[in-house]
């Protein structure tokens, strides 16, 4: 899966208990997180500071790849084993509910605790608290060179002229690129013809004028306007921009 910000969140798995101290007096709180980087630095850090300050308890961390975490989490939960809290990603909830590897937080904690929380890290689903963040992300941006754009494009039909401008540079190989073979990366586009990939419901709802349009606009892009990279990845594009090669 491409690099991107997301939304950790810690998940209060208090179904799996049992199993959780491999000594009789000492407890320990199993954590399996998904942190790269400083951050995982950053928080094996203060865990081990934790531990210092506590002797009745210890907290033990162990990092795994995002996909493998909720895999795993799911076998281990239907034996009564795994971690007692999980850090990851919000798309993971609706996994993790409908196995029951998760209860809902609302079962543990009263309204008026929850509520001390910013309602956008509380995330809800199926009229249920599930997960608490203690950070959100997941926020798309549109990053661009000062060096070749004074003022970014305040619409789709300025955006096309500029690009095109930028691409025609001996300097600059394409005037935009990112990673449009992913999905995450799209959803821009689809809200801004005021499309959603859900409905009230929460079933699909991509057959859509909104979505045609989306995907129209970035294959000219690419194949009329010729803008856009033939393809490329996450990695190439985040390069390609470092090395001001494109705009």
């Amino acid at each position: 899966m491409s690099r991107r910000l997301r939304c950790a969140l810690m998940l209060a798995c208090v179904l799996l208990v049992a199993g959780c101290a491999s000594a009789p007096d000492v407890p320990r709180i199993r954590i399996w997180h998904q942190k790269i980087g400083p951050e995982r630095l950053f928080f094996e850090r203060v865990v081990s500071q934790y531990n210092a300050e506590n002797d009745d308890h210890v907290v033990e961390v162990l990092y795994r790849e995002t996909e493998e975490a909720r895999n795993l989490f799911v076998i281990a939960s239907v034996g009564g084993k795994g971690p007692e809290l999980l850090f990851g990603p919000s798309d993971n909830v609706s996994v993790l509910a409908l196995t029951e590897s998760i209860m809902p937080l609302n079962r543990v904690f009263d309204t008026a605790y929850l509520a001390q929380f910013n309602e956008e890290g509380v995330l809800s689903w199926n009229n249920q608290q599930w997960m608490v963040a203690d950070q959100v992300g997941n926020h798309l941006m549109f990053v661009y060179n000062k060096r070749y754009i004074s003022e970014p494009p305040a619409t789709i039909s300025e955006m096309i002229s500029m690009l095109t401008e930028l691409t025609g540079r001996p300097d600059i190989t394409y005037g935009l690129t990112w990673n449009y073979t992913e999905p995450f990366f799209f959803l821009p586009f689809l809200t801004g013809y005021g499309g959603w990939v859900m409905d009230e419901e929460g079933r699909p709802s991509l057959n859509t004028e909104a979505t045609v349009k989306a995907i129209r606009l970035i294959l000219d892009l690419r194949d009329k306007y010729r803008v856009i990279p033939g393809t490329t990845d996450y990695d190439t594009a985040e390069a390609t921009f470092k090395e001001q090669r494109v705009a």
